[in-house]
This record gives C-alpha cells, sequence and structure tokens, in this order.
C-alpha cells in the first residue's frame, strides 16, 4: 500500500539543468512535509480517540491560560488615561483644543469669513488646521500632536451661532 501511494517522478535531473534541479528538491520537500504532517495529524487523532477527557481538560487549560490575555491585550485606553508631564507645553495645547475645537467639529460646520480668504496663504493655514484635527480625531492621542503649528497658524476667534464663524 506504500508503493501504491508513493508519487512516481521523473528521472533525476541532469546536472546541468538549473530549473529542473530545483523542481525536483522542491517536490522532495514537499512531499516530506505532507508525509509528516500526514503523521502528526494522525497521532493527534489517535489521542482524542483514546483519552477525550484528558483533551477536553487540556483545552480548557489552555483557554484559561491565554484568552484573558489576549482580551487584555486588545483593551483599548481611552485619552483621558493618558499621562501629560504636569511642566509639558501639551497642556495648554490640549486645553486649547478642547476650547476652540469641540468633539463635534465638522468641516460642514464651519465658515470662514474674510477678504482673503480664498488666497493660498489662508486657504494652506486652514488646511494645515484641518489635517492636525483630523489628526487628532483619528489616533486621539495628544502626546504626537504638534501644538506648535497650530499657534503659528492664523488667529481665528469663533463666534457664536448656529454654525461656528471665523473672523481674522
Amino acid at each position: 500500500m506504500a508503493s501504491e501511494e508513493k508519487r512516481v517522478r521523473s528521472d533525476r535531473p541532469k546536472d546541468g539543468d538549473y530549473c529542473c534541479r530545483l523542481q525536483y528538491f522542491v517536490e522532495l520537500i514537499s512531499d516530506a512535509v505532507n508525509r509528516g504532517l500526514k503523521h502528526i495529524l494522525f497521532k493527534f487523532g489517535c489521542v482524542i480517540g483514546r483519552y477525550p477527557a484528558v483533551v477536553l481538560v487540556a483545552c480548557c487549560l489552555f483557554a484559561a491560560c491565554f484568552v484573558p490575555g489576549i482580551v487584555l491585550y486588545h483593551k483599548i485606553e481611552e485619552v483621558s488615561k493618558l499621562t501629560i508631564p504636569t511642566d509639558s507645553h501639551l497642556i495648554a495645547g490640549k486645553e486649547f483644543v478642547e476650547k476652540y475645537f469641540s468633539a463635534a467639529l465638522t468641516p460642514d460646520s464651519v465658515i470662514f469669513k474674510a477678504d482673503n480668504v480664498l488666497e493660498p496663504s489662508v486657504l494652506r493655514d486652514a488646511c494645515c488646521i484641518s489635517c492636525q484635527l483630523r489628526e487628532i480625531k483619528g489616533r486621539e492621542n495628544w502626546l504626537k500632536m504638534d501644538f506648535e503649528s497650530l499657534f503659528d497658524a492664523p488667529k481665528m476667534i469663533p463666534m457664536p451661532g448656529p454654525h461656528k464663524e471665523y473672523h481674522r
């Protein structure tokens, strides 16, 4: 029966034919891995069939050891739990962003009113602020936020009303 299962291979490759030699060795390795996996899985099946209670207890112990660690690994920490050094300039930046840019701020709820709104420099500055706000919303990590460039941006003063209007 073992001879029936054996695959019939072509003759051994000649010395000068690199491609055939490589294919021959890949076939040898593939067959060895295939036979090894069949043997290992057969033995594993025999153990499960002979000792089902022991395998069930072993699976429960494995789950009890590793599942809590995996669950805790995927737990997401809140932004409020991040620690910022007390003497850091990031605290002032965080307070500035929380004061002037609420969580409900979207590009549709902002109206810019000024004579020079369409100038490239003003649009570039507005785009920088928008990109940094997206970074805050996306990663929610104050430690990696660049607040220095936020303070260098054109001064915007929030105005009351249904929309947040900004004047220079």
